[in-house]
């Protein structure tokens, strides 16, 4: 092994985290589970409107 590929690995872990997008504030519904025979089967996303 070389010592330039020692440097490339070790650079790659140093990344910076990219800037998250701020969500809207007021949502607009909810999951809600959902259930078949008694048994859960998945989410479900319910809109307000």
């Amino acid at each position: 092994m070389s010592a330039g590929a020692h440097a490339t690995a070790s650079a790659a872990t140093n990344r910076k985290s990219a800037p998250r997008k701020t969500e809207n504030p007021t949502p607009s519904g909810h999951f809600a589970a959902i259930y078949e025979n008694e048994r859960f089967v998945r989410f479900k996303y319910m809109h307000n409107n």
